[in-house]
Protein backbone atom coordinates (compact mmCIF):
# COMPACT_ATOMS: atom_id res chain seq x y z
CA UNK A 1 0.00 0.00 0.00
CA UNK A 2 1.42 3.60 -0.79
CA UNK A 3 1.41 6.59 0.98
CA UNK A 4 1.99 7.24 4.57
CA UNK A 5 0.92 6.03 8.01
CA UNK A 6 -1.18 8.88 8.62
CA UNK A 7 -3.14 8.21 5.28
CA UNK A 8 -2.91 3.92 5.84
CA UNK A 9 -4.70 5.27 9.57
CA UNK A 10 -7.42 7.25 7.59
CA UNK A 11 -7.86 4.40 5.19
CA UNK A 12 -8.24 1.54 7.71
CA UNK A 13 -11.20 4.05 9.58
CA UNK A 14 -12.71 5.09 6.46
CA UNK A 15 -16.71 5.23 7.53
CA UNK A 16 -16.17 5.04 11.42
CA UNK A 17 -16.07 9.27 11.73
CA UNK A 18 -12.73 9.21 13.25
CA UNK A 19 -10.72 12.26 11.46
CA UNK A 20 -6.40 11.67 11.17
CA UNK A 21 -4.22 14.40 11.63
CA UNK A 22 -0.56 13.50 10.95
CA UNK A 23 1.17 16.00 13.69
CA UNK A 24 4.42 15.04 16.07
CA UNK A 25 6.76 13.16 13.53
CA UNK A 26 9.41 15.79 13.19
CA UNK A 27 9.66 16.90 17.47
CA UNK A 28 11.74 14.31 19.39
CA UNK A 29 10.12 12.30 21.93
CA UNK A 30 13.13 13.99 24.12
CA UNK A 31 11.56 17.15 23.54
CA UNK A 32 8.02 15.85 24.64
CA UNK A 33 8.92 14.26 28.04
CA UNK A 34 10.45 17.70 28.96
CA UNK A 35 7.95 19.58 29.00
CA UNK A 36 7.55 21.92 29.96
CA UNK A 37 11.29 22.61 29.02
CA UNK A 38 10.89 25.29 25.92
CA UNK A 39 11.19 22.96 22.80
CA UNK A 40 11.99 25.82 19.92
CA UNK A 41 10.68 23.15 17.13
CA UNK A 42 7.93 23.77 14.46
CA UNK A 43 5.23 20.94 14.55
CA UNK A 44 4.05 20.18 10.78
CA UNK A 45 0.49 18.84 10.55
CA UNK A 46 -1.79 17.78 7.39
CA UNK A 47 -5.34 16.62 7.45
CA UNK A 48 -8.52 16.87 5.21
CA UNK A 49 -10.88 17.81 7.96
CA UNK A 50 -10.32 21.79 8.90
CA UNK A 51 -11.77 21.82 11.87
CA UNK A 52 -9.87 18.90 13.09
CA UNK A 53 -6.73 20.44 12.54
CA UNK A 54 -7.77 23.67 14.40
CA UNK A 55 -8.36 21.45 17.74
CA UNK A 56 -4.63 19.70 17.36
CA UNK A 57 -2.88 22.82 16.56
CA UNK A 58 -4.45 24.79 19.75
CA UNK A 59 -3.51 21.42 21.63
CA UNK A 60 -0.44 21.55 20.57
CA UNK A 61 0.65 25.28 20.68
CA UNK A 62 0.11 24.71 23.92
CA UNK A 63 3.07 23.28 24.28
CA UNK A 64 6.15 25.78 25.13
CA UNK A 65 8.36 26.58 22.52
CA UNK A 66 6.59 25.05 19.71
CA UNK A 67 4.58 26.14 16.61
CA UNK A 68 1.87 24.50 14.83
CA UNK A 69 2.45 24.70 10.67
CA UNK A 70 -0.43 23.54 8.95
CA UNK A 71 1.04 22.12 5.60
CA UNK A 72 -2.13 21.28 3.92
CA UNK A 73 -3.90 17.65 3.12
CA UNK A 74 -3.41 14.67 4.49
CA UNK A 75 -1.58 13.97 1.35
CA UNK A 76 1.23 15.92 2.36
CA UNK A 77 1.81 13.39 5.37
CA UNK A 78 3.78 11.44 2.73
CA UNK A 79 6.78 14.40 2.59
CA UNK A 80 6.11 15.11 6.33
CA UNK A 81 6.82 11.64 7.32
CA UNK A 82 9.63 10.85 5.58
CA UNK A 83 11.64 13.37 7.10
CA UNK A 84 11.72 11.79 10.71
CA UNK A 85 14.41 9.49 9.05
CA UNK A 86 16.66 12.05 8.64
CA UNK A 87 16.08 14.06 11.56
CA UNK A 88 16.72 10.30 13.56
CA UNK A 89 19.99 10.04 11.23
CA UNK A 90 21.11 13.90 12.36
CA UNK A 91 20.46 13.05 15.83
CA UNK A 92 22.65 9.98 15.91
CA UNK A 93 24.99 11.77 13.81
CA UNK A 94 25.71 14.60 16.20
CA UNK A 95 25.08 12.81 19.49
CA UNK A 96 21.81 14.33 20.07
CA UNK A 97 18.49 13.68 21.23
CA UNK A 98 16.97 17.15 20.47
CA UNK A 99 17.01 18.01 16.64
CA UNK A 100 14.34 19.18 15.18
CA UNK A 101 13.25 22.03 12.37
CA UNK A 102 12.12 25.60 12.56
CA UNK A 103 10.94 27.07 9.43
CA UNK A 104 11.38 30.26 8.56
CA UNK A 105 10.44 32.95 6.29
CA UNK A 106 6.53 32.69 6.98
CA UNK A 107 4.55 35.09 8.40
CA UNK A 108 4.55 34.92 12.52
CA UNK A 109 1.41 32.43 13.42
CA UNK A 110 -1.34 33.49 15.78
CA UNK A 111 -1.30 31.14 18.61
Amino acid sequence: MEGSAAERTASILDGTGAKVICAFCNISNSHLSNIPEDIGCDCLIAGDDKEAKEIVAKLINKIPGVRTIDTGILEKSRIIEKITPLLIGLNIKYKSHYGGLRITGIPKLDK
